[in-house]
């Protein structure tokens, strides 16, 4: 039942979006650096289903990249800025695909009956990491487009708890994801060959949601350590673990500006809709970039 409720909590998101999550319409975010681009998916669009759009980080210049009938999320840069990974369920159910930077070139990349999730290119744009239920329970896999023959893609985890969430390290040598294998939902990293397994969090509550620093010196992450759905920082190696938000809302998806000085990320604490946020490495300095009545999540900044 509990790995359930986990499966209902982080997979029918989606499909809340398409049944009218609502919120106030009215905006006008504080100017912050504009180094960078935010991408996340909304609603916002008159047939009602994600579509991807890309942003300056001031909420300014919104642009729509993805035109479809069907669901597009789940979107993060390469670390050139040229290409965009994403899920989408356009061909029956959630698989990886690609993109340029302007939507052109959309490449499916998994084709499965399973759901593939939570894609993050390697720094060097070869590789992907995702999520994926193809062999029974949630896992790790990494594709390898460098590999002519199969298998491009490879079952990292291979462990019969559930482990999600994997992004690279921005050297491209760790990937850190969230595994329930010792009870509850932990942090944790490894090697890119799936050895070298350190668990960074160790505590009675859930840790989701992890991203590194572009410097690899921080992690960002959620955390209902406290009673509520938190945003928290800590070194790469676990220590010094700080709380940001102090609200009774939703705080998830956080993710570093490009210089490290700021954290995008979304959260209901205005409303019952997801909206899109940044604040200050210390949880101050909070700017809203968003405010429709459809809601917008998953953000990503990037160059």
């Amino acid at each position: 039942m509990k790995r359930l409720m986990k499966f209902l909590a982080f997979f029918i998101v989606p499909s809340l979006f398409l049944m009218g999550l609502y919120g106030c319409d009215s905006c006008n975010p504080e100017p912050v650096l504009n180094l960078g681009k935010i991408i996340f998916a909304s609603a916002r669009d008159t047939d009602g289903d994600l579509e991807i759009y890309i942003m300056n980080p001031d909420g300014s210049n919104l642009t729509k990249i993805t035109d479809n009938q069907a669901n597009d999320y789940y979107p993060s840069f390469s670390k050139d800025g040229s290409k965009i990974v994403f899920v989408s369920d356009r061909d029956g159910n959630p698989e990886i695909y690609t993109m340029n930077r302007d939507g052109t070139n959309q490449v499916r990349i998994t084709n499965n009956s399973a759901w593939d999730y939570y894609p993050n290119f390697s720094p060097d744009g070869k590789k992907i990491v995702f999520y994926s239920n193809r062999d029974g329970n949630g896992e790790i896999y990494l594709y390898d487009s460098t590999v002519i023959s199969h298998p491009q893609f490879t079952n990292l985890t291979n462990h019969s708890s559930y482990d999600r969430f994997p992004s690279f390290s921005p050297d491209g040598q760790k990937i850190i994801f969230v595994s329930d294998r010792d009870g509850d939902d932990e942090i944790y990293t490894m090697n890119i060959n799936g050895s070298n397994l350190t668990k960074l969090t160790d505590n009675n509550s859930n840790d989701w949601f992890p991203r590194f620093s572009l410097d690899g010196t921080r992690i960002v992450f959620t955390s209902m350590r406290d009673g509520s759905e938190e945003i928290y920082t800590m070194n790469a190696n676990g220590s010094n673990q700080n709380r940001l938000t102090e609200d009774s809302y939703q705080d998830w998806y956080p993710c570093f500006s490009l210089i490290g000085t700021r954290i995008v990320f979304q959260s209901k604490r205005d409303g019952v809709t997801w909206e899109i946020y940044t604040m200050d490495l210390n949880g101050t300095n909070l700017t809203r970039l968003t405010n429709h009545t459809s809601g917008n999540a998953y953000p990503f900044w990037g160059p």
